[in-house]
C-alpha cells in the first residue's frame, strides 16, 4: 500500500506478485554442501574438541581413583556452582582435584559423561553412568536440572528385573529416594524373578527389610489361605451332658 510499490520497476512487481501468490514450502530449503562449509563448526562441537583437544590450555586437573583428566577453571565455574566457590576460596593443592558425587566415587565412564554434560550439554550416556549422575546437579549446582531429569528418564525406562537389584542398591546409596522407591516397586510385580538371583543374598539387611515392607504394601500377601481343619469334630447328638 506504500507509494515506493507503485513507482517498482514492473518486471519486479511482477516477481513479488508471483511468489505472494506460491504456496509455502512444507520443508526449508536444502543447504548446499558449500554453505554447510562456510557456515563452520557450531559452539556444541567447538566446546567438545576443547574437551578432548584442549589439554596444552587447561589449567587445572580433575582426578578419579587412577584417571585424570586436563580442564578449564573458567568452563568448570561457569557451569557449577561448586567449581566457582572453590577456585574464588582457593586453589586446589598441585591444582588436582578430586571428584565424587556425595559420598560415592564415579566409574571413569561416569566422570567422562559428566565432563562431556558440563562442556558441551551431552546427556547421551549408559544407565550404568545414570545411576552415578543422578545426584550430581544437586552435588555441583548447575545452572539447572536438565542432567538430572536425563538420568531419571534414562533409569526408570531401563531398569530391569535383571538390574534391578543394582539400580536399587545405587539408588539407596546417593539417597534417590524416587529411583528406589521405583525399583523396589518392580522388585515386588517381578519378584519370582529377581528373588531368584545370586545378587539378592549380598542386600543389606535395611534393604531386605524394605524389600518386605513394598510386598505387603502391593498386596502380594493380602489375601491369607484357607486352612481347612484334619478332622472336623462332629457334633454331638446325645441328650447326655458330657461329663
Amino acid at each position: 500500500m506504500s507509494k515506493e510499490f507503485e513507482q517498482m520497476e514492473r518486471n519486479l512487481m511482477v516477481e513479488i506478485i508471483r511468489r505472494r501468490q506460491q504456496p509455502l514450502p512444507l520443508k526449508p530449503p536444502a543447504i548446499d554442501a558449500a554453505d554447510d562449509a562456510l557456515a563452520g563448526t557450531t559452539l556444541e562441537q567447538d566446546l567438545c574438541m576443547f574437551l578432548t583437544g584442549g589439554a596444552e590450555l587447561s589449567d587445572v586437573t580433575l582426578r578419579v581413583g587412577g584417571v585424570s583428566r586436563p580442564a578449564h577453571r573458567s568452563i568448570l565455574a561457569a557451569r557449577a556452582a561448586y567449581f566457582e566457590a572453590m577456585f574464588r576460596s582457593f586453589s586446589p593443592r598441585n591444582n588436582i582435584v578430586n571428584i565424587q558425587i556425595c559420598d560415592s566415587v564415579p566409574s571413569e565412564p561416569a566422570f567422562d559423561s559428566l565432563l562431556r554434560y558440563i562442556y558441551y550439554g551431552e546427556t547421551n550416556m549408559p544407565t550404568e553412568d545414570s545411576l552415578y549422575l543422578f545426584q550430581a546437579p544437586i552435588y555441583y549446582g548447575f545452572t539447572n536440572n536438565r542432567l538430572q531429569v536425563f538420568c531419571k528418564h534414562n533409569l526408570q525406562t531401563n531398569v530391569s528385573p535383571d538390574n534391578v537389584l543394582a539400580i536399587l542398591q545405587a539408588a539407596d546409596r546417593m539417597h534417590a529416594t524416587d529411583i528406589k522407591e521405583y525399583a523396589l516397586k518392580m522388585i515386588a510385580h517381578q519378584f519370582a524373578v529377581v528373588a531368584r538371583q545370586e545378587a539378592i543374598k549380598n542386600l543389606a539387611q535395611p534393604l531386605l527389610v524394605d524389600i518386605v515392607l513394598t510386598l505387603a504394601e502391593e498386596g502380594k500377601f493380602d489375601t491369607p489361605t484357607q486352612t481347612q481343619p484334619r478332622c472336623a469334630i462332629a457334633p454331638s447328638t446325645s441328650a447326655e451332658p458330657i461329663i
